[in-house]
């Protein structure tokens, strides 16, 4: 049985190959078969030797069939790896069984649990990913096998345990080399057995078993370390990723809390599963067998312990729990305490309830698996339609993108000049290209997590692809950046923001980080000129509870446009200017943009900094529709991980439009949390008395409304959404947000009604 489940594992595997790296760190592996050096991160440290080695060598029967093109030479090199994780995989499902019949011997149970843990969708799909995270599992699992498998022998005074217990020492050793976290997984288990070998059979085997492992850690240690540049480069690359890990992670050790450790837990034993009801069940059946083996079996229990629960405080201390594939060393013990939970039900019936647990796991694994070997990265298909695209563009453009996307396309022939690309601030790169004069379009591949290209004239950007892995990603291939591609066009943007605007809950970050803001200095936007008047909208916030008025200071070309004071309570504003005609008109000097600058200090005059932030802003053409968030309405909000934006609106929630000349066609969309707002609620939305859509809530909603100029003017350009009821959260949760909540807006679409809208929702 065990044969042919290694046998059908790896032709299934062997058959589903992507084409692709997806992600940064699939690239950095494809770049250490291609051209090792650590310091390079080709790959990131640790280096993972053994697994690139092994890549290397499959790589060198590649060559000897030529490539025609990068991609195609890509192409090799993640079949090279990629087909080292299926292989380790298969060879998985005999280290997996000679484990768990060390632990308890039975043989039907430990080929039930093997079977369950292979098929489990997070294991079954990174088994087709050129990663060193199944091959890494594989080889620690082959040393725990030979270890305990020791263990047994010496307690049963059978012959053997002493050669087996060196041998995985020595697997132990190697096993670093293709993931260093197969320390977690061997060493503490492998010191147990050797000082209870040492104390039975009274000799000196850990002397044997301390030189088997040194043994096998030198071997991969000294080409690594060599191929690195020396020990001091080396260490300065080890050194500097544990450092990026611990700066850029969410870990329990440096941001330590209740709901943080629950999510991590939440993760580590549901989300491996795909599948609510699957994860529900396989938890379940886990904390049942778990309490069997508890009370029955004391010592398989504290084995599969020993094996499984030194990784299992490291990962949730000390890994980031947002990468999943960081789970999967976890996966056996849960597949053999699942197994053991059905035992616990039924004994009879747990061969044919594993097997339908297995065939369940299959049905959730297996289509995420193929179509991911069908598309491939969403960066390289992204750039591909852009060859395709260049082929019919009239005008050629300039390439940019986020930075992630441009670690993963380090090894493309990227179809145009582009331009440079800092993480964090990509955009100021888009400003310099745009000081110079420079009029060719951009073609900008952003990821969908990022959220700074609103400090560019929104109307300039057109969307002209959306390119996505093909699957849920928190559950297969969740902390991949970048998980997806927007292909964006900017041409010829009305104006663009430098640093320290607080546009969104990003571009606010990283104005902090980098220490700017109009209390610190004046924040410049760059506006193109025009002779026709143009209406300014800007919005933002007082930062000081309870502090002293802050005066803004608004200049176009060093000439005083508006003045404005703005107090600490409630501390929100929202002002529009009026541009007369000429206000932007060009200069001699032939500059394509003049230099909007808003600055903050405190209203007395004494220079004193008062914090504030701006945080709404747009600029358009007095025949524009130019709207902006008033009163009612909090600062907004961002899940990165489900990518989603929000701004709550309280019961009344007020905004202030320009209507431009035009009839304009509104579209709310959003959530209605009808638990904490006690049912269905109705919302409304009017301008002055008159109501223009009126719909009741209780979950999800979109409402379209058209509201006639007649009406906004009527109304001073307000339009009110109003809902009959809100809720504080502090009341029901306890959470200190006394904050009064209604709705929980996650889009907001004013056009005027003569441009063709999306159907509302879409």
């Amino acid at each position: 049985m065990t044969v042919l489940l290694a046998t059908a594992f790896l032709i299934a595997h062997l058959s589903f190959l992507p084409p692709t790296p997806t992600g940064v760190d699939a690239v950095n592996f494809a770049l250490g078969v291609r051209d090792f050096n650590v310091a390079e991160h080709r790959p990131h440290a640790p280096g993972y030797p053994v697994f690139i080695a092994l890549g290397k060598t499959t790589r060198t029967v590649l060559e000897r069939f030529p490539a025609g093109s990068a991609a195609e030479l890509m192409r090799s090199e993640t079949f090279a790896l990629a087909m080292w994780s299926a292989v380790f995989g298969a060879i998985a499902v005999f280290s997996l069984r000679l484990l768990f019949r060390a632990i308890e011997p039975d043989d039907r149970r430990a080929v039930a649990a093997a079977a369950l843990t292979i098929a489990c969708p997070l294991f079954w799909f990174n088994a087709n990913r050129p990663m060193s995270d199944i091959s890494g599992l594989s080889a620690a699992l082959a040393a725990q096998a030979l270890t305990m498998t020791a263990f047994r022998r010496n307690r049963e005074a059978m012959p053997g345990a002493r050669t087996r217990l060196i041998l995985g020492a020595f697997v132990a050793g190697l096993a670093m080399g293709f993931r260093s976290q197969a320390t977690w997984l061997t060493l503490p288990l492998l010191a147990f057995v050797t000082i209870d070998h040492a104390r039975r059979a009274r000799d000196r085997s850990w002397v044997y078993v301390a030189a088997a492992v040194v043994t096998g850690i030198l071997l991969w240690a000294i080409p690594l370390v060599v191929a690195s540049g020396g020990p001091t480069r080396y260490v300065a690359a080890l050194t500097g990723q544990a450092g990026d890990d611990l700066s850029s992670g969410t870990m329990l050790v440096t941001a330590p809390g209740f709901k943080a450790a629950a999510l991590a837990l939440v993760r580590m034993v549901a989300y491996p599963w795909a599948d609510k009801y699957l994860a529900v069940l396989i938890v379940s059946l886990a904390a049942i067998g778990c309490i069997r083996m508890i009370m029955t079996a004391r010592l398989a229990f504290g084995l599969l312990a020993l094996s499984f629960g030194p990784y299992v405080i490291y990962h949730l201390m000390f890994q980031d729990a947002a990468f999943l594939r960081y789970v999967l060393p976890v996966l056996p013990a849960l597949a053999y305490l699942s197994v053991r939970g059905l035992e616990a039900i039924s004994s009879r019936m747990t061969m044919g309830f594993a097997a339908a647990l297995t065939v369940a796991c299959l049905y959730v694994a297996i289509p995420p698996a193929a179509s991911y070997a069908e598309t491939g990265s969403p960066s390289l298909r992204a750039v591909d339609a852009m060859r395709n695209q260049l082929l019919r563009a009239e005008r050629r453009p300039v390439l940019a993108m986020h930075h992630a996307v441009s670690r993963v396309l380090r090894l493309e022939d990227l179809p145009a000049p582009t331009i440079p690309a800092p993480p964090k601030h990509e955009w100021l790169e888009l400003v310099k290209y745009w000081n110079t004069g420079a009029e060719a379009p951009v073609w900008f591949l952003a990821e969908p997590e990022r959220t700074d290209l609103t400090l560019i004239d929104p109307t300039s950007r057109r969307l002209v692809g959306s390119y996505r892995l093909p699957f849920d990603r928190r559950f297969f291939m969740s902390g991949v950046r970048p998980s997806g591609v927007d292909w964006y066009e900017i041409d010829s943007p009305g104006w663009f923001a430098a640093d320290g605007w607080a546009l969104m809950p990003e571009t606010a970050g990283v104005a902090s980080e980098d220490a700017r803001g109009p209390d610190r200095a004046p924040i410049i936007a760059y506006v193109r000129r025009r002779p026709d008047a143009a209406v300014v909208m800007v919005g933002g916030r007082h930062l000081d509870p309870g502090g002293q008025p802050a005066r803004f200071d608004l200049s176009i070309d060093d000439r005083p446009i508006e003045s404005w004071v703005v107090g600490s309570d409630p501390g929100f504003f929202l002002r529009t200017l009026q541009l007369p005609a000429g206000a932007l008109r060009s200069p001699q000097t032939g500059e394509r943009y003049s230099r909007l600058q808003i600055r903050s200090a405190a209203a007395d005059g004494s220079g004193a900094r008062v914090r504030t932030s701006i945080e709404q802003f747009d600029l358009q053409s007095a025949d524009r529709v130019v709207f902006g968030f008033g009163d009612g309405w909090y600062e907004q909000e961002y899940d990165p991980d489900a990518l989603r934006l929000w701004r709550w609106a309280s019961p009344k929630a007020v905004l202030r439009i320009h209507h431009g000349g035009h009839d304009l066609a509104v579209c709310v969309t959003g959530q209605a949390p009808a638990g904490q707002l006690g049912g269905a609620v109705t919302m409304t939305v009017r301008a002055g008395n008159q109501v223009f859509g009126r719909v009741t809530v209780s979950r999800d909603f979109a409402l379209r409304a058209q509201v006639p100029t007649g009406a906004l003017d009527r109304s001073d350009g307000l339009l009110t959404i109003e809902t009959d009821r809100g809720f504080v959260p502090d009341a029901t949760l306890g959470n200190g947000d006394r904050r009064l909540l209604a709705l929980r807006v996650s889009g907001l679409r004013i056009d005027a009604a003569t441009v063709e809208q999306p159907q509302c929702g879409k």
